[in-house]
């Protein structure tokens, strides 16, 4: 019986260099997924929306789907496209100016990324 007890704490050490093992690789590939996160900003100026979309870290969005959507309804409100250096402006409806509502703005860029930022009203 003694030896079957001194043969399970031997395979201890090798199950937990297998989990370190394990748990590095998972931070490796996991890591390079954050290079291509979308940042959205947005602000107003009178009637006006105006955003800024890049990649993380600086590279802008160029093309990019822009939706400016009614935050509670999802309604969408305006669309439009940013330009070679990720930048967008359009024309708030004057009733949903009138509202002043919060707006939820989505950018969606090439691959399937996707980033948001929540206008929220003065």
């Amino acid at each position: 019986m003694r030896e079957k007890w001194f043969l399970r704490k031997q395979s201890r050490p090798h199950l937990w260099v297998q989990g370190v093992f394990l748990l590095l690789i998972i931070c490796v590939f996991t890591t390079p997924a954050l290079a291509h996160r979308v940042l959205v900003f947005a602000y107003t100026e009178g009637d006006t929306i105006h955003t800024e979309s890049k990649f993380v870290p600086s590279t802008p969005v160029k093309q990019g789907k822009v939706q400016v959507l009614d935050a509670k309804s999802d309604k969408v409100l305006l669309t439009g496209e940013t330009d070679d250096k990720g930048k967008f402006s359009g024309k708030i409806p004057p009733e949903v100016a009138a509202q002043k509502i919060d707006l939820k703005i989505v950018v969606e860029a090439s691959m399937g990324h996707r980033g948001e930022f929540l206008l929220k009203a003065r």
